[in-house]
């Protein structure tokens, strides 16, 4: 029955049964373009389409048409079409979406109002309101044991609070939320899906069951929220958004932000011109909130603070290049490798060399290239070939000067069963031989 959100300059409704006609103004309040469409029972059947046409531009010229087709079913009054949550959210005083879970059964004609009151009983607070729950129903606070017990408001809504003329210096409790604590700007708002507020009071939106409503707490007429309003306050939207327990940041930064001021290499400081934010006249580190600015590494402050600087610029003391690889080339067993890097700040580049492997065949090499160097050859085949020889060579020469000895000991070497007891014998033999041949000489002289 509703359409939120649409900046049309007309509206134009054709139901399948009853009259077409062109909506020009919005039932919606706080600028909020929202259409009541009446649909009329069916001449026959339970349903029927119709046609909702929507035309917008813009002051420079540009527009668009949209066409929707809506079916409407008509359904009986205690029929269930679905359900409705509800959870309630306090951000603004340092709090998150505390309560949520309670689902209620909607049926036609429910309206956000009387889900509302259920979801407040079944959490356990109590609701001070006005009006009806059919008519002009108005919120003016919630209470129950401690609700707001260790309240603060963040830092950074705080600051804009205070920018905006509504410093928070009204009473406020701990066992309640109402409107006018805090600020001359607080009070209750809600969602539906956690996107659209509408334009109305809770008794004036019939839910179709598919619906979440989160009751959200302002403190500045919905400004905290994201949305803008000139009833309150010096500004008309601020440069973020608390909700769901977290900050949203959302600044309008003038032109000039991270651009070089001077410097621009590694070997001489880097000065870069800050974001500055028109609303809030804060300098930041980067546009968007998380990466370091061009040049500069580790340089985010703290998350608190969400980069927020005293000074137009920064400077990025030099001497600090941030390398990255950007190619790499492995080492073969012939042949080096090595690693490519680049700045990221000044783009200068350095290399390093990886060693080629080696292997098995550049050690089996390396002895060919110093063979030539015939000292180890003839070194080391005295080890190897010359085993044979060595003993020819340094047996005679090292260990028994004699000559004959070697020659027996050859021999000896060639046939060591045979010879080793003759040359035992002979060296039993030898001796009397000579004595032999002298007695015999002699003897036979005589």
């Amino acid at each position: 029955d509703k359409c939120a959100e649409l900046l049309p300059e007309w509206f134009r409704f054709i139901p399948g049964v009853g009259k077409s006609e062109v909506l020009g103004r919005p039932t919606g309040s706080r600028g909020r373009y929202e259409y009541d469409l009446h649909f009329a029972d069916p001449v026959t059947g339970d349903s029927y389409e119709s046609v909702v046409q929507v035309s917008a531009w813009d002051n420079n010229g540009n527009s668009v048409f949209r066409s929707y087709t809506l079916t409407f079913e008509q359904i009986s009054e205690d029929e269930v079409i679905g359900t409705c949550s509800v959870a309630i959210d306090m951000t603004t005083v340092g709090f998150g979406v505390d309560y949520y879970g309670f689902e209620y059964e909607v049926k036609k004609g429910t309206r956000a109002s009387e889900v509302v009151l259920a979801a407040l009983d079944y959490y356990g607070l109590t609701a001070d309101y006005t009006g009806t729950v059919r008519s002009n129903f108005y919120l003016r606070g919630i209470s129950g044991n401690d609700l707001a017990y260790g309240a603060e408001i963040p830092p950074t809504l705080l600051h804009m609070l205070e920018l905006d003329g509504m410093s928070p210096n009204m009473p406020h409790y701990s066992n309640s939320l109402s409107e006018y604590d805090w600020t001359s700007g607080s009070g209750w708002l809600y969602t539906i899906d956690g996107v659209n507020y509408p334009g109305r009071g809770l008794s004036g939106w019939e839910l179709d069951g598919t619906e979440t409503i989160t009751l959200r707490y302002t403190l500045a007429v919905g400004k905290d929220m994201g949305s803008s309003s000139g009833d309150k306050g010096l500004l008309n939207r601020y440069c973020g958004s608390w909700y769901n327990g977290v900050y949203h940041p959302a600044h309008r930064f003038r032109d000039g932000g991270g651009a070089i001021v001077s410097g621009g290499g590694c070997d001489e400081d880097l000065v870069i011109a800050c974001w500055q934010c028109a609303i809030c006249g804060k300098y930041f580190m980067s546009a968007d909130h998380v990466t370091d600015p061009v040049g500069g590494t580790g340089w985010l402050m703290d998350e608190t603070e969400y980069e927020q600087m005293d000074t137009p610029t920064v400077t990025i003391p030099a001497g600090g290049h941030t390398w990255e690889e950007v190619e790499r080339v492995e080492p073969t067993d012939t042949e080096d490798g090595y690693v490519l890097y680049r700045c990221a700040a000044c783009g200068e580049e350095k290399q390093d060399v990886l060693p080629s492997t080696g292997g098995g065949e550049s050690s089996s090499e390396e002895p060919s290239s110093e063979p030539s160097s015939e000292e180890p050859t003839s070194e080391e085949p005295t080890s190897e070939e010359p085993t044979s020889e060595e003993p020819t060579s340094e047996e005679p020469t090292s260990e028994e000067p004699t000559s004959e000895e070697p020659t027996s000991e050859e021999p000896t070497s060639e046939e060591p069963s045979s010879e080793e007891p003759t040359s035992e014998e002979p060296s039993s033999e030898e001796p009397p031989e000579p004595s032999g041949e002298d007695g015999s000489g002699e003897g036979g002289g005589e």
